[in-house]
C-alpha cells in the first residue's frame, strides 16, 4: 500500500484555540482544516489568512435542531429523528442538539422515539450490536446528566431512564 511521507498530514487534537493557532499561522503549511466551534472557526480563518492566504476548510458546529411537522411519515421521521440525535452518540458537528415536534403529533412522536431507544443496546463499541458505546471525552460523559438536571429545573422531563 501507498503511504504518505511523514509529515505530510499532522492531526493535532487538543482544545480550540491552542491547539489551531499553531498550523494556522506557520507559512509553510499550506492548507488547514478545522473542526469545532464557531468562535474558533473565525480565529482559525482569520490566522489562515494573515499568514499566507493559505486554504482553509471549516467544520464548525452548534446543535442544529430538527423539526418534525404533523405531515411527516411518522416512522420515518422517527427512525430519522434518532439517527441524527444519536448516530456517533451525538458526538458530530450536524447532530440534532433539539428536536422541535408539531405539537398535534407530540405524544405519538415522542413514545414512539421511546420504544426505539428501549430498543438501542449501549455498551462494548466493538460489538457490532452495540449501538452507543462510551463517550469520546469526559465533558461528554458529564454532559448528557446536567441537561437533564436542566430540563428539570426549567419543568420539563426526561422521557426514558435505564
Amino acid at each position: 500500500p501507498r503511504r504518505l511521507p511523514a509529515g505530510v498530514v499532522s492531526v493535532r487534537p487538543g482544545p480550540g484555540r491552542g491547539a489551531a493557532r499553531p498550523s494556522s499561522t506557520i507559512p509553510d503549511i499550506r492548507k488547514v482544516g478545522f473542526t469545532g466551534s464557531t468562535g474558533i472557526g473565525v480565529t482559525v480563518m482569520e490566522s489562515c489568512a494573515k499568514s499566507n492566504l493559505k486554504k482553509c476548510s471549516l467544520e464548525l458546529g452548534g446543535k442544529s435542531p430538527l423539526i418534525i411537522f404533523s405531515d411527516c411519515d411518522m416512522s420515518s421521521a422517527v427512525r430519522n429523528g434518532c439517527g441524527a440525535v444519536f448516530f456517533n452518540k451525538g458526538e458530530n458537528c450536524i447532530a440534532a442538539g433539539r428536536l422541535f415536534v408539531e405539537r398535534s403529533i407530540h405524544d405519538e412522536f415522542v413514545a414512539r422515539v421511546i420504544e426505539e431507544v428501549k430498543k438501542m443496546k449501549i455498551g462494548d463499541p466493538l460489538d457490532r450490536s452495540t449501538a452507543h458505546g462510551p463517550q469520546n471525552h469526559r465533558k461528554h460523559f458529564q454532559s448528557p446528566p446536567r441537561l437533564c438536571r436542566s430540563v428539570r429545573c426549567r419543568g420539563s422531563y426526561t422521557c426514558v431512564r435505564r
